[in-house]
């Protein structure tokens, strides 16, 4: 199996994460990375940490063979959205077919328990 080439940032000062938050953002990482290794057929993918005092932004981004999110998928996306539930983050996730995959996860600690989900693909906003 050809694994893409992978570049990892971060840019950071400090931000406190509860408990309660970190296993779930953990895991919405790990599903994006393993659906962009199981398959996007990328040859790239980028991983981005940016966060300080109350805010945390994590971005996956591939170059793969990407999705149309409006159609049925497997697991991954349900999955995702079920992590985010659980930690009380924001996950907007980008897609089209030919164009890769953009994962935005949001964690803000000064607002407390609100979700957001936007899904996009070429045919817009589902």
């Amino acid at each position: 199996m050809n694994l893409p080439s992978a570049m990892f940032a971060a840019i950071a000062s400090s931000i406190a994460v509860t408990t309660g938050h970190v296993t779930p953002l953990l895991q919405m990482v790990k599903e994006a990375l393993a659906n962009v290794t199981n398959h996007a057929c990328a040859t790239q993918v980028n991983a981005e940490l940016d966060y300080d005092k109350n805010d945390l932004k994590i971005r996956i981004q591939d170059d793969g063979r990407g999705f149309l999110l409006s159609r049925p998928s497997g697991h991954g996306m349900g999955i995702m959205k079920e992590r985010a539930e659980l930690a009380s983050v924001s996950v907007d996730v980008q897609s089209e077919p030919g164009a890769g995959m953009l994962v935005t996860v949001e964690y803000n600690n000064s607002k407390g328990r609100q979700r957001h989900y936007r899904f996009h693909s070429r045919c817009g906003s589902i």
